[in-house]
């Protein structure tokens, strides 16, 4: 394997972290903006 390869599977592997990571945030900084009584509802529509 090339040292390009090595390099691009690296930064396949780091963006789909940072994304993943990303994404955990918004969705944890959202859910905390939700006040209880409007979180549980929304968990009830889910449902």
């Amino acid at each position: 394997m090339n040292n390009r390869v090595k390099i691009s599977a690296l930064l396949v592997a780091l963006i789909a972290s940072l994304t993943i990571t990303t994404q955990a945030l918004i969705n944890a900084d959202i859910f905390a903006l939700i006040n209880p009584s409007e979180r549980q509802e929304a968990v009830d529509n889910l449902d």
